[in-house]
């Protein structure tokens, strides 16, 4: 308040001082004594004041006013203005409407931080927020899932332990950047990333210099893996009939030329090995078209009549090895879908459960359904299959060491055709197998 005081006066001094000037003029030429003119001063310095008062009280209210909104006191009331004059009321709307667009923008600023950080959030790929000091300020839920929710205040290089990965980040802190680098990370669960590393151009609110998004293409390189194995496999199965085809062409006319029963025991190999070379490259055909086929129309499934002629068409087989069939199929659950595909599935699953079941016993087929599934099983008896096998049955090329039992030689690619055309229905392959039960698979497939 003194100091208010103060400041009114000096004011009022100041304003006053032409008119001082102007009584002392007069004093000095005799105009009006000194009397008078000290008089008509202090008449003149009162009124100055009394006019100033309410400005003065205004200007002081409003720039307390400013002061606290400055420190950001957003709740302070608009001061009472006393004065009444064109200026200061310009005044007044001049700081109303900056508060207002203040207010507005600050409002704006909020909702697109709000809005920003949920789009963060739900974002499909990991991304991390880094600090100056290499701590993770900010990550999505997809990034707390994969590191960990505990990641989030730890430094960087605690989660990824991969010195190029953090080598980058420490440029990104030093320097404005933009990389992106490749990241193998095994010590969580093995991934593969791609990774972009930037830096921001101004410090955010929480502290963030450096963010950091993850691409996912763990999926990718496990697609090229399977690829490559595929090929190689590929050809060792095809180079092993054409080796034995070749090495008997070239006995034959050499060293057993002439030799009417070592050729016709070749002859017969020869055969074998050409059978299985074309059954061989008709299941690799048949499964690219499986796989390159993007969507099948859904249909009714006489699934009783497709099981009928399989197993028509395998009964010789199943003689020769004294089994039969025991079917025991419901007419009331209908399945959908491809019926050329269902086909192929359990042509393939009757075919190895004869080929694998034990002389004498019997295989099964069945149907079943519960409140969210509709399942088709397949059971024979013979030597089960080991456990550790189980998950890796339809796999390209994947073969249960069955020497014990060998009556044919498969592909390796039958259950992999299976699982291609499950796939194709939302469906899926369960495998069983234990020794007073027996060995079962069932196509499972959703009931809606």
């Amino acid at each position: 308040m003194k100091n208010d005081n103060e400041k009114l006066i000096k004011s009022g001094l100041i304003l006053s001082i032409p008119s001082a000037v102007i009584l002392f003029a007069m004093v000095v030429l005799d105009v009006v004594d000194t009397y008078s003119a000290l008089s008509g001063y202090f008449s003149i310095l009162i009124l100055l004041l009394v006019f100033l008062i309410p400005f003065m009280n205004d200007f002081m209210s409003i720039k307390e006013y400013i002061k606290s909104i400055a420190l950001g006191d957003k709740n302070t009331p608009f001061p009472k203005i006393e004065s009444s004059t064109e200026e200061v009321k310009d005044m007044v709307k001049a700081i109303n409407d900056m508060m207002n667009i203040w207010n507005t923008e600050a409002n704006n600023l909020k909702a697109q931080t709000m809005t920003d950080a949920a789009v963060l959030a739900v974002l499909p790929y990991p991304l991390f927020l880094i600090d100056k000091k290499m701590k993770i300020c900010g990550a999505n839920l997809v990034a707390l899932d994969i590191f960990g929710h505990s990641s989030k205040g730890r430094e960087i290089s605690k989660i990824i332990n991969d010195n190029n990965f953090n080598e980058v980040i420490k440029k990104a802190l030093k320097e404005q950047i933009k990389e992106k680098i490749s990241l193998h990370i095994t010590n969580i669960k093995e991934r593969y990333f791609n990774v972009i590393i930037e830096s921001l151009p101004t410090i955010a609110k929480d502290g963030a210099v450096v963010v950091v998004a993850f691409h996912d293409i763990t999926s990718i390189k496990k697609n090229e893996k399977m690829q490559a194995d595929f090929i190689a496999n590929a050809s060792h199965e095809l180079k092993t009939p054409l080796s034995v085809i070749s090495g008997f062409v070239e006995t034959l006319q050499t060293s057993a030329k002439g030799d009417l029963k070592a050729t016709e025991d070749f002859l017969k190999i020869m055969d074998s090995q050409a059978k299985r070379m074309n059954k061989l490259v008709t299941n690799l055909l048949k499964l690219s078209r499986i796989e390159a086929k993007d969507n099948i129309e859904f249909k009714e499934i006489d699934l009783i009549n497709i099981v009928d002629n399989i197993t028509s068409s395998l009964e010789y087989k199943a003689k020769d090895n004294n089994m039969t069939f025991n079917i025991n199929l419901d007419e009331n659950i209908k399945f959908f879908g491809d019926g050329d595909e269902i086909s192929q599935v359990m042509q393939n699953l009757i075919d190895n459960a004869l080929k694998y079941g034990e002389n004498g016993t019997e295989v099964s087929i069945s149907c079943k359904e519960d409140s969210d599934y509709k399942v088709i099983s397949v059971k024979n008896f013979g030597n089960p299959i080991p456990y550790e096998h189980l998950s890796r049955l339809s796999e390209r090329f994947y073969r249960v060491d069955s020497s014990s039992k060998s009556k044919a030689e498969g592909t390796g690619l039958g259950l992999s055709i299976v699982k291609s055309i499950l796939n194709h229905h939302n469906a899926r392959l369960w495998v069983s197998s234990n020794d007073k039960e027996g060995t079962e698979f069932s196509a499972i497939f959703p009931k809606n």
